[in-house]
């Protein structure tokens, strides 16, 4: 019983000094982050702004993607302010238990080529843009996000996922929110 007391205790120690080494380590990696996709999309920007810009188009463009992209199930639900322009506030969460997932709030608008919104992931906050440019063969749409990363620990989260997952991640959304535009 002592040696596993023992093991025990050694390796809760060996479990905060490693959380202490990362988060000295993480103060030194850049606290501001911003990645940028750029993709084309059939719809054109009148076709794709009222899903950016309203809480029933949100809806309707991540449960396109959901359905598509084989993501767990999860609901869109409008939380609070108009459902539609600066304001909009509508909340993400898996259906199976409620669990809230992330909350976007839409901060500012350009008909029908630009949205700004604040995202609440819970551990961080996110501002994203959206900028939707008309092209001859449809429309370049543009995806910003920035964030500060307070949290030395979060810091370490760009470093260990990488970019491109999450580029995926964002192509596939465009690709949903195109699918939903042209439907």
């Amino acid at each position: 019983m002592r040696g596993f007391l023992r093991g025990v205790v050694v390796v809760a120690v060996g479990a905060v000094g490693l959380g202490l080494g990362m988060a000295g380590a993480g103060m030194f990696l850049p606290a501001q982050i911003e990645l940028t996709t750029k993709t084309m999309v059939e719809a054109s920007p009148e076709e794709l702004f009222p899903l950016l810009s309203t809480s029933d188009g949100l809806q309707r463009w991540w449960l396109e993607v959901a359905e598509t992209e084989g993501y767990p199930g999860f609901a869109v639900d409008h939380t609070n302010g108009p459902t539609q322009g600066a304001g909009c506030e509508v909340q993400f969460t898996v259906t199976a238990s409620s669990l809230l997932l992330e909350t976007w709030t839409l901060m500012s608008q350009r008909p029908p080529t630009r949205v700004e919104y604040a995202i609440d992931f819970r551990a961080f906050e996110v501002d994203r843009t959206i900028t939707l440019s008309g092209q001859p063969q449809g429309t370049q749409v543009t995806w910003v996000e920035k964030a500060e990363l307070s949290n030395p620990l979060l810091r370490w989260m760009p470093v260990i996922m990488g970019k491109d997952p999450v580029e995926q991640r964002i192509r596939e959304a465009i690709a949903g929110l195109d699918r939903a535009a042209t439907r």
